[in-house]
């Protein structure tokens, strides 16, 4: 590298082969002419208060990322993610459009929940087991129960 200095080293990105093909000019466009056209059928324009929206990422327990070498131009390197092997968390996160967030829900894969399992997490946040370790519908139904009940009982942002 001292020879050539247009190299240097960098530490690549994680970034899964399906986010990579996913992200492109035409599916962003529609995304946003739907989401439009949603708020704007069920009149909610001037009610972000009432605007959520939640994503399940699962994130990988013990992520290592490869050192290589790049152009010294190049900002960011991608590496695809190999987290299909490894051991990982899914976080189901939800807020509305003015910031108020309800309890997050943390997945683990297995079946044996052991109590340090809800360690180090927000306060109420909703720690469980599935044997794929990604939400399923009991799941699903149970974060549906406490978000009607953290929006209905408790309007204060969430934190």
């Amino acid at each position: 590298m001292e020879r050539n200095p247009n190299i240097s080293l960098r530490k690549a990105e994680g970034l899964s082969s399906v986010r990579c093909s996913g992200l492109n000019r035409e599916d962003v466009m529609e995304y946003f002419s739907l989401l439009r056209k949603t708020i704007e059928e069920f009149e909610l324009m001037d009610k972000s208060q009432m605007i959520y929206s939640a994503d399940e990422s699962g994130c990988p327990l013990h992520n290592t990322i490869k050192e290589g070498i790049r152009q010294e131009r190049k900002q960011n390197s991608i590496c695809p993610d190999m987290c299909r092997k490894r051991r990982f968390v899914t976080i189901l996160a939800c807020a509305n459009a003015i910031g108020n967030f309800i309890p997050l829900m943390a997945i683990f894969k297995g079946k044996k929940h052991l109590p340090e399992f809800g360690d180090g997490w927000p306060n109420g946040s909703l720690v469980t087991m599935t044997e794929s370790g990604w939400i399923n519908k009991e799941n699903f139904l149970m974060c549906s129960n406490i978000f009607t009940l953290t929006r209905f009982l408790d309007p204060a942002p969430y934190f």
